[in-house]
């Protein structure tokens, strides 16, 4: 959605204003991409929580010998209801089961789950 915005923006020929609210969203660009975003997008939210991995990801690496630079677009709001903790529920024989605890908190937002747990 964070690409959509902005291909909207740059590319309408009606240059439309674009508003943008997104839960969950991952790194999306570098920091240059980031700072073109966010002159070009003007009004955007980012709603996130520490729970989830999926704004843990692709991992910045910034540091590291590669230097990949992922980086969140502006304007971070961070949930104020967090989602329960998980209880891993590993089960050797299952593969989906050691990943399910790491996804789960991504379906919920805002105190709404989107899951039903059981899949």
């Amino acid at each position: 959605s964070t690409l959509a915005a902005l291909d909207i923006k740059v590319n309408s020929a009606r240059k439309e204003n674009v508003a943008l609210v997104t839960f969950g969203s991952p790194r999306v660009g570098n920091r240059r991409f980031a700072c073109f975003f966010s002159k070009m997008v003007k009004q955007s939210l980012r709603v996130a929580h520490k729970h989830d991995i999926v704004t843990h990801l692709p991992p910045s690496l910034r540091r590291s010998k590669w230097n990949i630079g992922y980086t969140h677009v502006p304007r971070l709001v961070r949930d104020p209801i967090p989602p329960p903790p998980i209880k891993p529920n590993w089960k050797p024989h299952n593969f989906k089961s050691l990943f399910k605890p790491l996804f789960l908190p991504h379906s919920t937002y805002m105190g709404i789950s989107t899951s039903d747990g059981n899949k």
